[in-house]
């Protein structure tokens, strides 16, 4: 792409950090900080959002949208990090596992995900857990928290099946193993004492129905409050940006100013995982940059 600019004698022009962007009906003019100004008959603002700063992203477009009168929604991470509140979170920090979470909202599920879900001295990372966080700005101020599944393939009644057969065969041991080949034996841990079983040396034997009732619960319906997520230096992409109904789908030419065209993060379109918001930005860039030269050729 380089060398076919270079032939074609289009300028490229680094280091522009771009102040402001004006139209005055005619042409357009772009103000850089430095009091640089360049003028044009189409401006296409692929700027991207705020996600990964150190990258260059600055939400310096959104900025720019909101100055020309353009309505820009909240925006926030998305596919990152979440942050927990629990005292469990120093002892099951590096355990990685397959398993599922849930987010929930004053007590109701919104979405469910299943993968690989990682434990930090934080929270939570892993596919699955990215693909909510960006769910959790619906939530609003609302309370919100997850619910992680250990065992997914299992309903509770098998579980707790599955306790009292190893409560049966293990009853020589401690709680300390009672999990072992089971699960992560630091999660047992972790299960046994949110279930009241405080102490590891408790005895196996004396497991009762509602001991091993709560222990199926814990291992299926795992509950932790969330605290947020983490901020925009680990986000992968941003939730949130230029309200799309002021643009045209078929070319992403603004409704408002003629020539003005968007493209990628700056809009308030993200997808899941798995390469859908790199093919976004190449879709609506080639998009945007196709139908602002064809303008100009009509």
């Amino acid at each position: 792409m380089r060398f076919e600019t270079e032939k074609l004698g289009i300028e490229v022009k680094t280091g522009f950090d771009v102040k402001e962007v004006k139209n005055d009906g005619e042409e357009f003019s772009v103000t850089s900080y430095k009091g640089e100004t360049l003028t044009g008959d189409r401006v296409v603002l692929a700027c991207g959002g705020c996600a990964s700063p150190d990258l260059g992203s600055n939400g310096s477009g959104f900025k720019i949208l909101e100055s020309l009168g353009y309505t820009v929604s909240e925006v926030s991470p998305a596919l990152v990090q979440l942050k927990l509140k629990g005292d469990f979170l120093k002892a099951l920090s590096g355990i990685r596992f397959k398993g599922c979470v849930g987010l929930c909202v004053n007590n109701h599920t919104i979405r469910e995900e299943k993968g690989e879900i990682l434990f930090t001295d934080y929270g939570i990372s892993g596919i699955a857990v990215f693909q909510l966080s960006g769910y959790l700005r619906d939530a609003g101020r609302s309370k919100a928290h997850v619910n992680i599944d250990f065992m997914p393939e299992y309903e509770t009644t098998e579980i707790f099946g599955l306790l009292g057969m190893r409560a049966a065969d293990l009853s020589h041991l401690t709680m300390e193993n009672f999990f072992t080949g089971l699960l992560n034996k630091r999660i047992g841990n972790v299960i046994a004492k949110k279930s009241g079983i405080e102490k590891l040396s408790f005895p196996v034997s004396k497991l009762d129905k509602n001991m091993l009732w709560s222990l199926a619960y814990n291992i299926k319906f795992f509950k932790a409050e969330i605290l947020g997520t983490n901020g925009w230096n680990n986000a992968q992409v941003t939730a949130g940006g230029a309200v799309t109904k002021q643009f045209y789908s078929a070319t992403l030419e603004s409704k408002r100013v003629p020539g003005l065209y968007c493209c990628g993060e700056i809009f308030d379109i993200y997808g899941e995982c798995g390469g859908y918001n790199l093919q976004w930005a190449w879709s609506s860039g080639y998009m945007a940059g196709a139908s602002a030269a064809g303008s100009l050729i009509c």
